[in-house]
């Protein structure tokens, strides 16, 4: 089973943050909130909102 690139880079930084946790920067650290959190809905600085795709979906009309 292959894997796409996206996945494989937030496996990566998953992997370096387990191992040293304060290497990581704001970038990567955001990444990985996307892939498993949700979106970022606005950032400023090194501050990112980000909403979480299971209040969304519960937010949807059914």
């Amino acid at each position: 089973m292959r894997c796409c690139a996206l996945c494989t880079t937030v496996l990566k930084i998953l992997v370096r943050m387990r191992a040293n946790p304060r290497n990581i920067s704001f970038a990567e650290l955001s990444k990985v909130c996307e892939t498993y959190v949700g979106f970022i809905l606005s950032t400023v600085g090194s501050i990112a909102l980000f909403v979480v795709m299971a209040v969304m979906t519960a937010l949807l009309p059914r």
